[in-house]
């Protein structure tokens, strides 16, 4: 029987991989190409075509429980770093054992917006803060798997593939 991955067991979120940032979930960055239509003579209808490398804008929304006083940091203006790690389970059915990966995004963000929750006896604040995501990496039991840094002109995929490699040696850099 092959691996089945179980589920998240815990995770937390850090900036620089010190600052603790207490109990949150995250809303990782969607990334969408960005693509060309193709249209016109000896085309029957439209055909998108993705552009190598290039995807719209990337969001991340971290939603904090109560709004620590260090997670209220991170709103300041300016790139910030955030070191997202997650414990993963997995089941291995060959032998039966259980089986810990870990997995860890860095994101680079920049605030957008921050909503400071509601205030109210005997409940939780539900505060969360919206960022642009100026780069994204992440990683399975420390190698990278996946970086897609737009400012950068870096986009590697799951297999190792670098969409934007023969660009940047177009351009010369």
């Amino acid at each position: 029987m092959a691996k089945t991955n179980v589920g998240i067991v815990d995770c937390a979120v850090y900036e620089n991989g010190s600052t603790y940032f207490g109990i949150a979930n995250i809303t990782l960055p969607t990334l969408t190409a960005k693509t060309l239509t193709v249209t016109g003579l000896g085309v029957a209808g439209d055909v998108d075509f993705a552009v190598p490398g290039h995807k719209s804008a990337m969001r991340v929304t971290i939603a904090f429980r109560d709004a620590p006083e260090d997670s209220r940091r991170i709103v300041a203006h300016g790139q910030h770093i955030l070191d997202c790690r997650v414990a993963r389970e997995n089941y291995d059915g060959t032998n039966g054992k259980y089986i810990i990966t870990s997995h860890k995004y860095i994101l680079k963000v920049a605030p957008l917006t921050e909503t400071l929750g509601t205030v109210a006896p005997a409940s939780q604040q539900g505060a969360s803060d919206e960022f642009a995501c100026l780069s994204y990496e992440e990683y399975i039991d420390d190698r990278l798997v996946r970086r897609y840094d737009p400012i950068n002109n870096v986009d590697i995929d799951y297999n190792g593939n670098d969409s934007l490699a023969d660009v940047r040696s177009a351009l010369g850099q």
